[in-house]
């Protein structure tokens, strides 16, 4: 019985073969699909977790109305759990290339946390120097040793943010913090940021830092796109909150005695 069941099962294949292998290569093809889209989600978890180790990515970014003081950086230091902590500063700025005028976010150069990939060239070593964002290349083409111009790209003029308008390109590469094409928008110009750029700390104008970045122990350990992270993240976030009422008190003294001083 078995046997005749099995010679008939053939027999039938080959009568309608072509509707057979019509239905076994679309339920390969959902199979396919199906593994592909579950194996990707952890390996792309894996992929942005190695980037952010390697790169010591920040694990918490701590921004303020009024900037953020070295004061305010050596207190977020000494948090409990807090292994690094680096003040940055950045503004967004307008460069005209040909007939296009660009939107730029402009940022000063870390040197333990978020560490940029040098795709070519170098990092800027010093004043008037800079390193753009690698996708900028396919909005102008600038290369090593070009000059990049700003303006403030509003009525304040830039001399109150950056200490000049030309920089010399001597890199160009990526940053962890941007793992897309998508860079922000911005108040100035078509709002819409087309790369970075990277200068000294020394070329901006600025008393305060406009952004702190912290890691924190046991983070870089775990998957950072995992639960266990998120969650030991989260009670970071509350640790560093924690104090941010009575640095906020101390900022907002510091700028009161400066404008009285100047009254």
């Amino acid at each position: 019985m078995k046997k005749a069941q099995r010679k008939d099962f053939f027999i039938e294949i080959k009568k309608s073969l072509n509707r057979y292998l019509s239905i076994l290569f679309i339920v390969a093809l959902g199979v396919a699909f199906f593994s592909g889209i579950r194996a990707s989600e952890p390996d792309m978890r894996l992929s942005v977790d190695a980037v952010a180790d390697e790169s010591d990515f920040m694990d918490i970014r701590v921004i303020s109305t009024m900037g953020l003081t070295e004061e305010d950086v050596e207190c977020i230091r000494s948090v409990d759990g807090i292994t690094a902590a680096e003040g940055e500063y950045s503004a967004d700025v307008l460069c005209a290339y040909e007939e296009k005028e660009l939107v730029l976010h402009m940022t000063s150069l870390t040197e333990e946390l978020n560490r940029l990939t040098v795709k070519e060239g170098r990092l800027p070593e010093k004043p008037g120097e800079c390193l753009i964002d690698e996708q900028l290349l396919l909005q102008a083409d600038y290369g090593l040793g070009d000059v990049l111009t700003v303006s403030s790209g509003t009525s304040d003029p830039l001399s109150d943010t950056l200490k000049r308008d030309s920089y010399t390109v001597v890199g160009i590469g990526t940053s962890p913090y941007y793992l897309n094409f998508k860079k922000g928008t911005s108040n100035i110009g078509n709002g819409d940021i087309r790369g970075f750029v990277v200068i000294p700390k020394e070329d901006f104008a600025l008393e305060v830092y406009t952004q702190v970045y912290g890691t924190a122990e046991g983070l870089k350990g775990l998957i950072t796109a995992g639960d266990a992270y998120k969650e030991e993240a989260k009670r970071l976030v509350e640790d560093v909150e924690a104090i941010a009422g009575e640095r906020c008190r101390v900022r907002l003294a510091d700028v009161r005695g400066e404008a009285e001083e100047e009254l």
